[in-house]
Parts: C-alpha cells; structure tokens; sequence
C-alpha cells in the first residue's frame, strides 16, 4: 500500500517516506531536579523555567514561568531551548505539546517532565514535524505505550520507537504554513472571546455598583435602587432525590437537575437523568416553573441557569422563583455579582453550602422593573456575541481537528 494521506494539495504525488523518529532529530530531557523544589533555587538568574504548566493554546506562556539560577542548571547547553524546538510532556498528562518560536532573546530550559526534539536534518521543515505529533497516527501510539498503565509516564526508550512518516520538503513546508494560519485564525478568536469577557465583566462591575446607568425612553434617569434582600425577590425552593433503588421513581417525564448539569449555559431543559411523577411525590423534590433560576447551593455555590420548562433538582440547589415585580433574567446576572458574598454565607464541615434561610437574608440593591429589563436585555446581547463567537471557535478546531486526521500518513 503506498504510503500518502488522505487529503494533500494536487501539486504533490510523490509516496512519502517514513522512519525512526531518532534518524530525524535528537531528542533530550532533563534528569535529576529533584533540589529545584527548593524555593531559594527559584526566581533566581535570567533562564526561564519551562514546565508543563506553561503551555497554553500549544505555546509557551512566559509570563507563567519562573526562573533559575544558570551555573547550578544549565551546564548541559543541550537543554537550552531554541527556536523551532519541539516540547512533548512525558508525565501525568503526557503528550500536551509546545512549539518554540518567536523566543527573541529569551533564556530558557525544561523541567524534567518534558521531551526536547530538535530537527536538526538538512530540508526537514521542525514546524511540520511538530503538527506531526497531533495526528492520529501519534495519538494512537500514545494510547498503546499508557494503555493499562495506572502511573502514566511516556519513556524515551519507548518514544524512540516512534516512526515518522513525512514528504518532500516543499509539501511539509505548505502543510505547516497552511495549518499554522488555521492556528493564527484560532488564536485570534481565542484573543477576541477573551476580550468579550473581560469587557463583560467590567461592564457588569459598573452596572451593578450602579457607576454606570441606564436612562428611560424619554432620556430621563430611572429611580434611585433600593435595598431588597434576596427573599423579597422571590421564593426560594430546595430540592430533593428519590430513592435510587426504586426502578419505578426513575426515566419519566420529569427532568432532575444535578448542580455539575448548570452553569455552563445560561438556559436548559433537558437533564441527564430524569424521574416519574410517583418518584416526585416520594421525595423533597420540587417541580419548579418554567423560568426558575437554578442556583447551586453546594459544592461549587454559585453556579446558575434558568429553567425553559417545568423540572426538579437535587438537593444542592436553592432555586429561585423570581416574582412579578423582578426580572429573572436581571436577578441571574446580579447573582454573578453577589457571588461572593453567597460564599461567604456559605457553612459546612465536609462541605460548604448555603441554606434557604442564609440566602433570604443576603441584602443587595435593585433598580425598577423597566431598568432591569433594561440591563439585562444589553447583558444578553453581549452573552449572543460572545456565543457566537464560542461557536465559531469551536468549529474552527473542529474542521483543524479533521485536517489533523487527513493530511498525515
């Protein structure tokens, strides 16, 4: 069978070749760092420390590192990175990679929990050998070395077993050129999503100290807010859990929420695990109205989604059911605002948790009826852009993710 991938640009044909990973590069990590744990060793010189951590968006994050004392580390100047240099993590999470470039005059080495690999053949384009280790083929090869492994640690007597399959210079040059702008469009999306975010949460700092505010229809200012505590916003409603063991309480009509279900979306309707209407009546479960925020009342306090239908919850919640004088979806973004103080509230020896007489009790200030829906609608549209921008996001990892399986043998 010859060896091509499945998609590559019509200009190319030749059969590519393939060999051990060790013909093409040299491949080194660092040993023996146990001293480096120790604090008066770190910070210290100008050679920047490179971990693991430090990798972000398949780059080194500089501004994360830390540094170390040069004559105690870097005797060995093989260590010392260079542009175009390829780094694979080898232990816990193994396999996260980084490329080296645009390092500029930076100093730098590794801890002892990353490969080195440095493409040091003549007409071998590093950049293409780094999308290498994205492909299948490699992923493949990891799951192999770790499968049944319960310490994960990626040997290089193992790694070095590792063959390559590549093509002429010219095609492994377009191939990194060509997936490297699909990385550049990624980053710069990553670079606007954060922006949105960032601009979100300053925007809602000054709308809810009320250092920003909004005027009625007629361009005049709306009523001074006015001190409410939570329980005169609406009620609030705990949850519950029917028996686990009963089969005939369980897979109904009735959609039961688990705390790890909301947060991630600001809307839903559809659980992971759903109960019948005898399992409702045999326990503390609610059924909450259409609209309810659902906010987590444990473990991770705070979290919240509002309810598009009729459901339940488990017992970690203390939803809110906002009155008619309130809007729910202005009560949602104000509770991201409080949030702290729900913590604070919060009590527990196994856990923290905040109970429905604590939550009542938590004092806050609200604007008109108008004026709320007012901020809300404006958070709400910067919520769309910053989804839409999510979505675009992810399908442009989506159509790299296909190009990854494709364009490699």
């Amino acid at each position: 069978m010859r060896k091509v991938p499945k998609l590559r640009f019509k200009e190319f044909t030749d059969e590519w070749e393939e060999k051990n990973i060790l013909e093409l590069c040299s491949m080194k990590a660092r040993i023996g760092w146990q001293n480096l744990r120790k604090e008066e060793h770190l910070d210290k010189g100008e050679f920047y420390l490179i971990t693991g951590t430090d990798f972000y968006l398949d780059k080194i994050k500089w501004d994360t590192a830390k540094f170390v004392e040069e004559e105690r580390y870097l005797q060995d100047i093989n260590i010392i990175l260079k542009e175009g240099d390829i780094l694979i993590t080898k232990d816990g999470s193994i396999g996260k990679l980084a490329f080296v470039e645009n390092i500029g005059n930076k100093k730098a080495t590794l801890n002892n929990g990353i490969f080195r690999i440095r493409i040091e053949k003549e007409n071998h384009y590093s950049k293409y050998f780094y999308y290498t280790f994205f492909s299948k083929r490699f992923k493949n090869f990891l799951q192999q070395l770790t499968a049944g492994s319960t310490i994960v640690h990626l040997y290089q007597k193992d790694f070095e077993k590792y063959k390559i399959a590549y093509s002429s210079f010219k095609e492994q040059q377009k191939i990194a050129n060509f997936l490297s702008s699909i990385d550049k469009k990624i980053s710069l999306t990553e670079e606007k999503l954060e922006l949105f975010r960032e601009y979100k949460k300053g925007v809602m700092q000054k709308i809810f100290s009320q250092e920003l505010r909004f005027k009625d229809s007629d361009g005049n200012d709306y009523p001074e807010w006015e001190d409410k505590r939570l329980g005169e916003i609406g009620e609030i409603i705990g949850g519950g859990t029917p028996p686990s063991g009963v089969i005939e309480y369980w897979n109904g009509n009735i959609q039961w929420f688990t705390p790890s279900e909301i947060g991630k979306n600001k809307y839903v309707n559809k659980s992971l695990r759903t109960i019948t209407e005898i399992g409702l009546k045999n326990s503390s479960a609610k059924l909450l109205p259409k609209g309810t925020i659902l906010l987590s009342s444990r473990a991770t306090i705070g979290e919240k989604s509002i309810a598009l239908e009729k459901v339940t919850t488990n017992q970690g919640f203390q939803s809110i059911f906002v009155n008619e004088k309130n809007y729910n979806e202005f009560i949602y973004y104000l509770l991201d605002y409080i949030k702290p103080e729900l913590i604070k509230k919060a009590t527990g020896s196994t856990f923290l948790e905040i109970g429905a007489k604590s939550l009542k009790e938590i004092s806050t200030k609200l604007p008109t009826l108008e004026e709320q829906q007012k901020i809300a609608n404006f958070l709400s549209s910067i919520d769309s852009k910053i989804e839409n921008i999510e979505k675009e996001l992810e399908r442009l990892k989506e159509f790299k993710k296909g190009l990854l399986q494709q364009m490699f043998v």
